[in-house]
């Protein structure tokens, strides 16, 4: 099936030459689904794990990713869960001290600790690289998320002769705040070598979800209709009207979309209530939408950061029941509540 929907290969070259065009110049989306390195399909393409290259390091004093990641980190507080995982070799016990998901991002904080001269040795010496620790894509997790990118951290100035310390970040760019509602497959390093663990990232934050109403239409080849947000992060789902050919099936993108000005968001614009905007440039774009029902394309998928442009990646609360509308390449749309969202 996958022979019969797929372009010839020149065809291929041709669309990934154009999609290279596009992401060329990008400071903050060249790494959502556009892909690191090329795969032997376009198919093959967009379903891909991005791993986020290494910071260039940790400000003195910042002790865990509520610091790392979150501007505010006391309006978070409550929304911590500690203690909630734990693996002990005999050598080495690892521990995850604290978490916070809200469905479409999780943060970690992660400590090993030496139990004996032979965990002491193989702690000292091992190389925490930037992969040591991440969600493995199998499992349940296929079919469920498009694009997500991961990082670990260490705390190099909190390390002891027994310990060290670190975090972990991950961001799904799928949009549909899956991670609570999936286990994932953590695989972390031990002295007696690999584990994998199936986890659930647990969450209480409220996911809310509102229908988008256009005065016009905003591209022929898609239409938005349907917005999933957190006060961290959001998806804006729609439909396939020419982004891609044979969707259903896996699907290429088309030449005549990418060619077209309709191929690239500029900027996503949240209006709330009391007038104020919160403006969006880091993002995912026209991703298959996955586990959406009524949808097959994700328009748009990111989250709130801090906008004053010194730390671009701290994430910014919003509150989701205070929207008024959403505005989409200079295209408004009201947002009417879907009560029956759960």
């Amino acid at each position: 099936m996958q022979e019969q929907i797929l372009p010839g290969k020149e065809k291929q070259d041709e669309i990934w030459s154009i999609i290279e065009k596009k992401a060329d110049g990008r400071q903050r989306r060249f790494n959502h689904w556009y892909i690191a390195s090329r795969a032997g399909s376009i198919v093959a393409a967009i379903f891909v794990c991005i791993l986020c290259l290494p910071q260039t390091g940790f400000a003195d004093g910042i002790k865990s990713f509520l610091d790392q990641y979150f501007d505010k980190p006391a309006s978070i507080k409550q929304d911590i869960v500690e203690n909630i995982y734990e693996d002990n070799d005999g050598h080495v016990k690892m521990q995850i001290t604290k978490m916070f998901s809200d469905g479409a991002c999780a943060y970690l904080d992660i400590c090993y600790e030496a139990l004996d001269d032979i965990g002491k040795d193989w702690l000292s010496n091992v190389k925490m690289e930037v992969d040591s620790i991440g969600f493995l894509y199998k499992g349940d997790i296929i079919g469920k998320t498009t694009a997500y990118r991961q990082a670990l951290q260490e705390y190099k100035d909190m390390a002891t002769g027994q310990a060290r310390y670190f975090s972990f970040s991950y961001v799904d760019y799928s949009g549909n705040f899956n991670l609570n509602r999936i286990k994932r497959i953590l695989s972390y390093p031990m002295c007696k070598g690999k584990r994998e663990e199936k986890m659930k990232l647990n969450s209480n934050i409220d996911t809310f979800a509102y229908h988008l109403e256009g005065e016009k239409p905003l591209s022929k080849f898609y239409e938005p209709e349907y917005l999933l947000v957190s006060k961290f992060s959001y998806g804006i789902f729609g439909k396939n009207q020419g982004v891609y050919t044979g969707l259903s099936n896996g699907g290429y993108l088309n030449e005549d979309f990418l060619s077209s000005p309709d191929s690239d968001i500029e900027k996503v614009v949240f209006i709330m209530n009391d007038g104020s905007k919160i403006k969006i440039d880091d993002m995912a774009e026209f991703c298959p939408a996955l586990d959406v029902p009524g949808y097959d394309l994700v328009v748009a998928s990111g989250f709130f950061y801090n906008e004053d442009g010194s730390r671009w990646n701290m994430h910014k609360a919003i509150n989701p029941t205070e929207l008024d509308g959403v505005q989409i390449n200079g295209t408004y749309y009201n947002l009417v509540l879907d009560e029956s969202y759960k």
